[in-house]
C-alpha cells in the first residue's frame, strides 16, 4: 500500500519537534552566569529537513530519491561500495621467509649438534685412557704364533716417524676383540709365570720415540711385593723371552750370561744389564710401587718417568 507523503510530514515533523524541545531543556537547565536564553528558537534546518522538503516540492518518495542518487553515482563513476584495500603481496613473501629461515635454523642447529656430538665422540677415542698418552695407535692382530706378533711389534718400531718423546701405542687384537692383560704380557713374555699375570691390573706395550726408537712395556701390579719377588726370580727367562725386541740386549746374550746390576736414575731404583762398553743394552724398575717400566736403556726410561709424572699432573 503506497505510503501517504502527510503520513511522512507528520512523522519528520515529529522527530524535528522531539530535538528542539531536547535544546530548549538542555538551554534552560544551562546555570551560567549572565546567559539568557533566546526563547524563540528557529526550526532547525537538518538533512531529514531538506529530504521532507524536496519531497514535499517535487512529489517524490524516499525510494525514488535513492535510487536516483544510486544512479547518479554510477554515471559519476562514485564507487557505490566501499573498496577493500589491494593485498600488496609482502605478507605471503613474508612468511615464506619466515619459513625457510626457521627450516634453515632448525638445520644449522642440527648440524651442529651432529658435528660436535661426533666431535666428542672422537676425542673419547682419542683420549683412550693409558697408562702414558700416546701419539698415535697401531692395532695388531694377533696370528697363530708368538712369533708373528712380535715380528709386526719390531715392525711397527721400524716404522714409526714422528717427533721426539712421541708415543706409539700398540694394541693387540684377537680377532675384533682386545686381549687381556694377562694374555698381553704372556704374549711379549712367555715365561713370566701365573703370578705376576694374576698380580696385575693394566698393561701398555708400545715404542718410544727419543734419540732412538724403542719398545717399551709398563705394567700396573696390584702388589709391590709380588711383583718386586717375581721379577727378580724370572730375571734369566726374562731376558731370553724379551732379547727379540730389544737389539742389543740380543747381541750382548749372544755371548754373555744375563748379569743384572743395580743403578739409580732420576731417584728410582732400577735392574739393568750392560756390555762390554758399560752402555745399558736393559733394564726395569719401578717408577713408584704399583708402576713397573721395561725398555731398552736409561733414557728411555727417564723419558717415560717424566710423561708419566705429567700425565698425573694433569689428570
Amino acid at each position: 500500500m503506497p505510503t501517504d507523503p502527510l503520513d511522512k510530514k507528520n512523522s519528520l515533523q515529529s522527530i524535528v519537534d522531539s530535538i528542539q524541545t531536547q535544546a530548549a531543556t538542555s538551554v534552560k537547565s544551562d546555570s551560567t552566569k549572565g546567559y539568557v536564553p533566546n526563547p524563540e528558537l528557529k526550526s532547525l534546518r537538518t538533512f531529514q529537513g531538506d529530504i521532507q522538503e524536496h519531497i514535499d516540492t517535487k512529489k517524490e518518495t524516499i525510494t525514488s530519491i535513492a535510487i536516483a542518487e544510486q544512479k547518479k553515482k554510477i554515471e559519476n563513476n562514485i564507487p557505490t561500495y566501499t573498496e577493500r584495500p589491494k593485498s600488496s603481496g609482502y605478507t605471503p613473501l613474508l612468511t615464506i621467509i619466515a619459513v625457510i629461515c626457521f627450516i634453515g635454523g632448525g638445520v644449522i642447529f642440527g648440524g651442529l649438534y651432529f658435528f660436535n656430538t661426533q666431535k666428542e665422540t672422537e676425542v673419547a677415542v682419542a683420549t683412550k685412557k693409558t697408562i702414558i698418552p700416546y701419539t698415535q695407535k697401531k692395532e695388531i692382530v694377533v696370528p697363530e704364533t708368538q712369533e708373528g706378533a712380535l715380528a709386526q711389534l719390531i715392525s711397527a718400531r721400524d716404522s714409526f716417524v714422528v717427533e721426539v718423546n712421541g708415543v706409539l701405542y700398540t694394541s693387540f687384537l684377537h680377532g675384533t676383540s682386545s686381549l687381556s692383560t694377562a694374555d698381553t704380557l704372556q704374549l711379549v713374555t712367555p715365561r713370566i709365570g701365573d703370578t705376576l699375570k694374576r698380580n696385575i691390573s693394566d698393561i701398555m706395550v708400545g715404542v718410544y720415540s727419543y734419540d732412538t726408537n724403542e719398545i717399551f712395556i709398563i705394567v700396573k701390579p696390584d702388589d709391590f711385593g709380588i711383583a718386586y719377588s717375581e721379577m727378580l726370580n724370572k730375571e734369566n727367562t726374562l731376558v731370553a723371552d724379551m732379547s727379540p725386541l730389544f737389539p742389543k740386549l740380543s747381541t750382548y746374550l749372544s755371548s754373555n750370561p744375563p748379569v743384572f746390576i743395580d743403578e739409580t736414575y732420576k731417584n728410582k731404583d732400577v735392574r739393568v744389564i750392560k756390555n762390554a762398553v758399560g752402555e745399558v743394552v736393559f733394564l726395569y724398575g719401578f717408577i713408584d710401587r704399583n708402576t713397573l717400566v721395561m725398555t731398552a736403556n736409561e733414557r728411555i726410561f727417564e723419558a717415560i718417568l717424566n710423561k708419566y709424572t705429567q700425565s698425573k699432573l694433569v689428570r
